[in-house]
């Protein structure tokens, strides 16, 4: 065996366990209750301890007494029937009842292997499928306890483990990061009111648990928040959390100033801008405020200092707000130039999403030719981009099926000839854009302009086997 390797101690505790509850499932067969062996020996030991303390009272000694001699004629069934219990199980006892070979197993595990916090929650997990597993419970958390002292996760699931108040939990998790000072721990707590927040623990607007009603004190939480900051903790999910809370408790002013702080803190992240945008844009609805200039001003002030290459998020939401306002399109166009100017589409084109979204809402809220003017925008400067032409093609598409004319399926066939002309590295891979061309052309009754497109990309492209075998499927 293999001293080092906890995957093969955690495999022997798990052996140990299973044997355990095999033989605990014996003796209730034989109808022998485990537990309540276990709670006879205990008594038995009670009144054994309180036997010794009242001969000492007496001060009896009994080793001059003479002993009884055992009657010949005794039966070994009459010795055994006089036997104390704890005779007939003071291995099993040991062994089953309570744990102890597993908890020898683990114990041995923790002196042999590195110190790895997971492999000791995994043994400790481990325990849920069985019974009468208290005395490796006590073993496994008193060795967190021990090996991992300072540990922040460790302390939280010893905290954690031992208690189901939600409250009580918090106010230990503060208390134990308010006295070790680091940031660590008070992510830590951050981490704990996250998860209740995200399961559904606590109900965000009322901080009220959900399962029992019990008032988890927004003193707390505030507390939490306030000293993790002051501990440096500067983590947009802090500020995520206490915006969150002091919007649910109708603390307007300060939430906005806790916004406010996220972006003082990381200036440069996109990530805290949005977060301070979209509590703006909150705050908005649950006051009533037109918050969206105040936004869009701050998102163009945003996009300044953010490097363009992080910018994507920021340009989306600034369009969601802009759309929202009821701005006309020329407006909307303007206030988003430099997002289509030349320098950034070579830079943000990667992210497909972003000028697809845009596009797509301008389509859907102005039209086509509005629409249009952008994708051309964007066309003119990365025009290799095989998502950009089915983005193009599926709006055109979508417009001619509505409104065909003989102009509108022109415009569509010089959209696919654009992408597919000889010298475009597109045409020799792009089996989606050829079949979307035969079919266009196959659609609308132009069967030798589909048979011509369908020859152009059999000589085009590098694998035509796909392609031939849809193009058949279209034609039968």
């Amino acid at each position: 065996m293999n001293p080092k390797s906890w995957w093969m101690w955690s495999e022997y505790f798990s052996l140990e366990l299973q044997y355990m509850h095999r033989l605990q499932e014996r003796m209730r067969i034989v109808g022998i209750d485990p537990k309540n062996i276990a709670d006879e020996v205990k008594k038995e030991e009670e009144d054994e301890k309180a036997r010794q303390e009242a001969e000492k009272q007496a001060e009896i000694d009994y080793d001059e007494l003479p002993s009884s001699p055992e009657r010949e004629d005794e039966s070994d069934d009459e010795r055994g029937a006089s036997t104390p219990l704890a005779a007939h199980f003071s291995c099993a006892t040991d062994a089953v009842i309570y744990g102890e070979i597993p908890r020898l197993v683990f114990a041995s595990a923790t002196q042999s292997a590195p110190k790895e916090l997971k492999w000791y929650i995994e043994c400790y997990e481990k325990l849920s499928a069985y019974q009468d597993t208290e005395l490796v419970r006590q073993e496994i958390l008193a060795s967190i306890k021990r090996d991992f002292p300072e540990d922040p996760q460790a302390i939280r699931f010893v905290v954690c483990t031992t208690s189901d108040d939600v409250a009580g939990i918090l106010a230990e998790l503060i208390k134990r990061a308010s006295d070790a000072g680091t940031a660590g721990m008070w992510e830590m707590a951050i981490d704990f009111v996250s998860e209740c927040l995200e399961k559904g623990t606590v109900d965000p607007h009322s901080l009220q648990l959900r399962d029992n009603s019990l008032p988890l004190p927004a003193a707390h939480l505030e507390s939490l928040f306030e000293q993790a900051h002051e501990g440096g903790v500067h983590s947009v999910r802090l500020f995520a959390l206490w915006t969150r809370v002091l919007l649910g408790l109708g603390r307007i002013h300060r939430c906005r100033e806790v916004a406010a702080l996220c972006t003082d803190a990381a200036p440069h992240s996109p990530a805290a801008w949005e977060l301070r945008a979209r509590v703006l844009l909150r705050v908005g609805l649950r006051t009533g405020e037109h918050v969206e200039s105040e936004v869009a001003a701050m998102l163009r002030a945003a996009i300044a200092k953010v490097p363009t290459e992080d910018s994507a998020s920021l340009y989306s939401l600034l369009f969601q707000v802009l759309l929202q306002s009821g701005i006309s399109f020329s407006q909307l166009s303007s206030s988003l130039d430099d997002l289509f100017s030349a320098s950034h589409i070579l830079v943000l084109s990667s992210d497909q999403g972003l000028y697809e979204g845009i596009i797509s809402a301008v389509n859907a809220v102005f039209g086509i030719s509005c629409a249009r003017t952008l994708y051309k925008k964007v066309m003119r400067v990365h025009d290799a981009s095989e998502a950009v032409f089915e983005m193009c093609a599926r709006l055109e598409m979508a417009h001619l099926s509505s409104a065909p004319s003989s102009a509108s399926i022109s415009t569509v066939r010089e959209l696919f000839e654009r992408a597919l002309r000889d010298s475009s590295p597109l045409a020799s891979v792009s089996t989606s854009l050829w079949l979307s061309y035969a079919t266009l052309e196959y659609e609308y009754g132009h069967f030798d302009k589909a048979h011509a497109v369908h020859w152009r990309a059999l000589k085009n492209l590098k694998s035509p086997r796909t392609f031939q075998a849809a193009f058949q499927d279209l034609i039968a």
